[in-house]
């Protein structure tokens, strides 16, 4: 379980790979686990698999934004990223909400946009709730 957190995280913090594949892959991976190798029901499997995968997702999400706030990656971002999500981003999320962030959000790939959150230097819990 530890090397799949790992291996997670460094999945998750690659621009080209969504967070979901990691989502997926916890889910079952997780659920199987504590159903074969520890004897749990197949609903406590499942809560505590939820749990754990909600965790990973927001620990994934923040480290995101604090390698976006790394400047050579700023740098990287800057030549690579759509010019239309940083122009969106840089005009219109940088003072936005929660909410705002988060459903403009979903239209930009989900390793991106949380390189990007942080390369903007937006508010830390507006990204997180985002």
């Amino acid at each position: 379980m530890i090397i799949f957190i790992f291996i997670a995280h460094i999945i998750m913090i690659t621009p080209l790979a969504p967070g979901s594949v990691v989502d997926v892959c916890a889910g079952f991976l997780f659920v199987s686990l504590f159903v074969n190798n520890e004897g749990a029901s197949i609903e406590a499997a499942y809560f505590v698999s939820l749990g754990i995968t909600i965790v990973l997702h927001f620990s994934g999400s923040c480290a995101q934004y604090y390698v976006g706030k790394i400047p050579a990656v700023q740098i990287w971002a800057n030549k690579t990223l759509p010019p239309e999500m940083l122009a969106a981003s840089d005009s219109v999320l940088k003072t936005a909400n929660w909410f705002k962030v988060g459903v403009v959000g979903q239209v930009f790939m989900d390793t991106a946009n949380g390189l990007n959150q942080g390369r903007m230097d937006m508010a830390f819990c507006t990204q997180f709730w985002s």
